[in-house]
């Protein structure tokens, strides 16, 4: 469900600022990923499937546990460091990268009126943010995107809550001309899966790119981004095991989750 939020609707600001937890993604891989628990993530769409990712970070409002992050909270913070993400796999076996910038605010007062001179289009409860790679077929959607964003749920401990699927990025128009449709029905499933729906690029924001246009402002209430390699398409055992299927139990885990959002037995 999407409410418009506008400025300062009777919300305390304290709720509104950016709080975050990363630990290290699980799987095998040479370079080391994060995964990241939000509350309050930000993102400022410039178009279809483009967007700034945000943290408002306010000191002594913000709560912040970065394992590994590589940013130093103290006094040499600087505002517009950027945590670097991966939401899934491209072509080529290439990370699809996120950044989240963090911009740092003096104290409350500053954080609304830079935040909320504008209508917030709030997309409430918990949300998982993943880019899966060719998400006109199911396969790739689910094993290549959902699968590892799940296990990054797992990892929060949060495998059991319904969660709506944030898809970020676009349909090709070659493969929704050669089968119409396509895209549309596996975010549908993907949707119902998570159990509280999805949401793609279109939805985000569906101007066009090449639009000039102000940015949109979304705040996700609760985000998990950034997931390792535990995909079938990256898993150096993918023939016999999804990564952390047998380590975190997440193959089954999983499987409960869909059976019960599907309404399954």
């Amino acid at each position: 469900r999407l409410d418009a939020e506008p400025p300062a609707e009777g919300r305390r600001a304290e709720d509104l600022v950016s709080s975050w937890r990363c630990v290290p993604a699980f799987g095998s891989q040479v370079f080391p990923r994060r995964a990241c628990l939000f509350q309050n993530l930000y993102l400022y769409s410039e178009g279809t499937g483009r967007g700034t990712f945000v943290a408002h970070y306010v000191e002594g409002h913000s709560v912040v546990e970065d394992a590994g992050g590589g940013i130093n909270f103290g006094s040499g913070f600087r505002s517009g460091q950027k945590l670097q993400l991966s939401i899934g796999v491209g072509a080529g076996f290439r990370d699809s990268t996120a950044y989240v910038e963090i911009v740092k605010h003096a104290n409350l007062r500053m954080f609304m009126a830079a935040v909320y001179r504008t209508n917030v289009t709030v997309h409430d409860g918990l949300n998982l943010i993943i880019a899966p790679l060719y998400h006109f077929n199911f396969g790739h959607a689910m094993f290549d995107g959902l699968y590892p964003g799940f296990v990054s749920l797992l990892q929060f401990g949060l495998q059991d809550f319904p969660f709506r699927v944030v898809i970020r990025c676009g349909w090709q128009g070659v493969v929704e001309k050669q089968i119409p449709g396509s895209y549309a029905r596996v975010e549908g499933v993907l949707g119902r899966l998570g159990g509280r729906g999805a949401i793609g690029a279109r939805e985000i924001d569906g101007r066009s790119p090449k639009e000039d246009c102000p940015a949109v402002v979304h705040r996700f209430d609760v985000a998990v981004i950034g997931l390792g390699t535990n995909g079938q398409k990256l898993d150096t055992n993918g023939n016999y095991s999804l990564g952390a299927c047998r380590d975190l139990g997440a193959c089954r885990a999983f499987r409960r989750a869909a059976y019960r959002n599907l309404g399954l037995p």
